[in-house]
């Protein structure tokens, strides 16, 4: 998520002083990739992810992560494979 997100700072446009990437400029992005790796199964991924990560170790920006990887399995999961 981190390289994602410094891929996507590195494109954005410099001219456009305080400029911040939200959520809108990135979560798209990380559906794309997530879609593009091709994990047989996702969402055993997501489970495996968080079963491991410990709430007394995880920061708030943590947690976004593991929600927007949620949000994307889900979303992903319910599309229809032939569209």
């Amino acid at each position: 998520a981190a390289a994602i997100v410094r891929g996507l700072a590195e494109g954005h446009d410099e001219g456009q002083a305080g400029a911040m990437l939200g959520a809108d400029d990135v979560v798209p992005v990380f559906f794309f990739v997530l879609a593009c790796a091709a994990l047989e199964r996702p969402a055993a991924a997501h489970a495996y992810v968080s079963a491991l990560a410990s709430d007394a170790l995880m920061d708030s920006e943590v947690k976004y992560w593991l929600t927007v990887l949620e949000s994307g399995v889900h979303f992903i999961s319910s599309l229809d494979p032939v569209s």
